[in-house]
Parts: C-alpha cells; sequence; structure tokens
C-alpha cells in the first residue's frame, strides 16, 4: 500500500516533505526504495550535461559515448533490455518517431543494459531497431551512479553537446 500510493505522488513532492512522513514509515523497504529513486532521480537535472561512459558497440568495439553517438541537434537516449518487455512494447512508437523526426536532425541512440551480447543483438534484429545508433553499457552501476537511471524503460533528450533537455519514465 505504501509503496502504490507514493509512487502515484511527484518526486518533489516526496522530497520536500518527508520529513513529515512518520519514523517507522521511513525505514519501510519500500520507502526506502522510493527515496533511493528520488535521490537518483537528482543526479542530473535538465540543463546538466551528462557524463561520458564507456559503451560496447555491436560490432564489439569499445568506445566513448560521446564518440558514438551521432551529430544530431537532439538525441533520444533510450535505456532499454532485451528481457525487458514494457522496452520491447515500446519499440514501434520509438519506430515511428524515429520515421517522424528523421529530417529535423533527430536521432535515437539505443543503450541496453544487456549482459548477453547474443539476446542484445537479437532483439534488435527482431525488433527492427537497425535504423538508429546501439550500444550496450560495460558496468550496470554507470546507469544509477552515473547518469541516475533507476528503472526502464527510461529516456534522456539530449542535444550535440550533451546537455539534458528532458527525462521521461517509459
Amino acid at each position: 500500500l505504501f509503496n502504490y500510493y507514493f509512487s502515484s505522488l511527484p518526486n518533489k513532492y516526496i522530497y520536500t516533505n518527508a520529513e513529515r512522513i512518520p519514523a517507522a514509515l521511513q525505514s519501510n523497504k519500500d520507502a526506502i526504495e522510493i527515496f533511493r529513486k528520488i535521490e537518483l532521480d537528482e543526479i542530473l537535472s535538465v540543463g546538466d550535461t551528462i557524463p561520458d561512459f564507456k559503451i560496447l558497440l555491436p560490432n564489439g568495439a569499445l568506445q566513448l559515448f560521446s564518440k558514438a553517438k551521432s551529430n544530431s541537434k537532439l538525441i533520444l537516449l533510450d535505456f532499454w533490455a532485451s528481457w525487458c518487455l514494457p522496452c520491447r512494447d515500446n519499440s514501434p512508437e520509438l519506430k515511428k518517431l524515429a520515421q517522424h523526426f528523421k529530417n529535423y536532425n533527430f536521432s535515437i541512440f539505443s543503450l541496453s543494459i544487456d549482459k548477453d551480447n547474443d539476446k542484445w543483438a537479437k532483439a534488435i534484429e527482431e525488433d527492427g531497431l537497425k535504423d538508429w545508433n546501439h550500444g550496450r553499457q560495460l558496468e550496470a552501476f554507470e546507469m544509477d551512479s552515473l547518469l541516475g537511471v533507476y528503472a526502464i524503460p527510461r529516456y534522456y533528450l539530449i542535444d550535440s553537446n550533451m546537455k539534458l533537455i528532458g527525462k521521461f519514465n517509459g
């Protein structure tokens, strides 16, 4: 019940009113998880430049994200995994988005947290996602501690200088 109620509230509301939550509830495992998500969500704010990180490309090469991303003015960074059904369910919408904005200096970069290269490559093929760039994170901790991504699917809209324009849950 706690998780259901508090997950429906905006993070800022919970964070600014945290001292009003009784101490007994603050130690509840669901409450701890919610506060962790709030802290992670605040690692990067709109207007911040996202830190660079190493990724594994589909061809097996290691590269910094800043070198692998396109030079589009706007890039939708799609955090996903082959085993994530909501992520896979969003694939048709991402394809429509890519098609609709292809002439507007917009691109998508899908960043997977998969550990299995074969499953990752198979999902890209099965979902027909070859029209944009893909990478796989080497360390899962970078998703949360470096980029503040606590759940997938998650989307960051960034500019060509890696400045965060928006964050969205899938």
